[in-house]
């Protein structure tokens, strides 16, 4: 899930504070609580109630996710991750215990964890994941779709082949913005094998708390689970964002959230983080959300962010008119584009939104554009013309800091001695 740190026209403050370390971003609504986020805060939880998420192999025989799991979805990873042996593709085996730094006893410790990003199959070459698992044609050329990485049973991987394995070719369309963060990309050839696309849903009607979905793709770069036991918990009336009390990792951005005909509904793109340090056993754990008989967390903080599938494919079909998710709907394309404001408030942005206003930080739009900044200083960032900016700083180890954000107006800050 997209870890970089997320604000609108902000001041922003960073001070060395003491020992401990943690960098990972809080979700919209964490952010909202207050103007001023400490990353020592954004140790969070990520496992809403029990942990439910499932192999392959557990799922009942026949089922239509059981399909979309061995036939539409897959991870991306990185040419390094990938040998390739005769037909055979080997993924690269460090696990996810050594590279998280978990605790014994937490589940798939052992297991290995190749991938970045999940995603999945919408045409015979076309890929849907989130815009932030690819940033641009670079980026693209680096990256390779691996579908069935899974267990067959356990301790069982499935042996993946060279027709598993795909290349992006090119992004067709792409947003990492106010309005989105969803990625399709065209692979190098027409999948063969028995992979299939999967559908996105036709009805664009907002969708209704309490939903129950189903979540398909790799937590932290592991071979792909399954959680069933997703609950939508807010809906954007603007059909663009959704949220939803499911166990998602970083690594399931991009991954599909399908109804119970196996629809895609929408995409994860980013929620909580997802471990905290357990001081006591010198390792780190996942921490369970409670959540009420509905399913919604208790502590009113939110859950994971979604993107609404019919918002991306109202973009794909302006570029691919003929693809099949368009031609799925015959919808007629064109017209202005979904807008107006989020759930959490003025994130999102709206029509009257200045659309040249760059900062002096610019452009550090994607992770290696980022601006340098030292301790004790205040930076100020303009987000009118994206949703996300990246920024860097010297870290010893051990070394935790603590972030400040403040909101302005977009007339600037005026600086007393108040």
């Amino acid at each position: 899930m997209d870890r970089s740190v997320k604000l609108s026209l902000l001041w922003v403050c960073i001070q060395s504070l003491f020992f401990g370390h943690s960098c990972e971003q809080t979700s919209e609504v964490e952010q909202n609580i207050s103007p001023f986020t400490s990353l020592e805060v954004q140790r969070e939880e990520v496992v809403y109630g029990t942990d439910s998420r499932q192999e392959y192999y557990e799922l009942a025989e026949g089922s239509l996710i059981r399909q979309r799991v061995m036939r539409s979805s897959g991870i991306l990873v990185r040419p390094d991750k990938v040998t390739t042996q005769g037909q055979r593709i080997l993924l690269d085996d460090s696990t996810l215990g050594d590279a998280q730094g978990l605790c014994d006893d937490e589940r798939f410790n052992q297991q290995p964890e190749p991938g970045h990003c999940s995603g999945t199959l919408i045409d015979d070459d076309l890929f849907l994941t989130a815009g932030h698992c690819v940033d641009d044609a670079s980026d693209c050329q680096n990256t390779r779709i691996v579908f069935r990485s899974l267990y067959t049973a356990q301790g069982e991987l499935y042996p993946t082949t060279v027709q598993d394995l795909y290349t992006c070719q090119e992004l067709i369309t792409r947003r990492n913005d106010q309005r989105g963060d969803y990625a399709v990309i065209r692979l190098d050839r027409a999948v063969t094998g028995g992979l299939e696309p999967a559908p996105l849903v036709e009805s664009d009607e907002p969708l209704a708390l309490g939903t129950s979905v189903t979540m398909v793709g790799g937590p932290n770069g592991i071979p792909l689970k399954i959680d069933s036991e997703g609950v939508v918990i807010a809906s954007d009336p603007n059909r663009i964002e959704f949220q939803l009390s499911i166990d998602a990792f970083g690594g399931n951005s991009g991954s599909a959230i399908y109804n119970d005909q196996g629809e895609i509904l929408g995409i994860l793109v980013r929620g909580r983080p997802d471990y905290y340090f357990d001081a006591n056993s010198g390792c780190r754990r996942v921490v369970q959300v409670n959540v009420n008989g509905e399913g919604f967390p208790s502590d009113d903080r939110g859950g994971e962010t979604s993107i609404y599938s019919p918002h991306i494919r109202s973009d794909l079909c302006t570029s691919l008119p003929n693809s099949l998710p368009c031609l799925a709907v015959g919808e007629e394309i064109g017209g202005e584009e979904m807008g107006g404001d989020d759930m959490g408030g003025d994130d999102m942005g709206g029509d009257d939104m200045p659309l040249a206003c760059a900062d002096q930080q610019e452009e550090d739009d994607v992770m290696r554009q980022s601006v340098p900044i030292s301790e004790s200083t205040f930076v100020l960032y303009n987000f009118c013309d994206d949703a996300t900016d990246w920024l860097q700083f010297n870290a010893e180890s051990g070394e935790l800091f603590d972030l400040e954000t403040y909101a302005a107006p977009f007339d600037g800050i005026n600086v007393t001695d108040e």
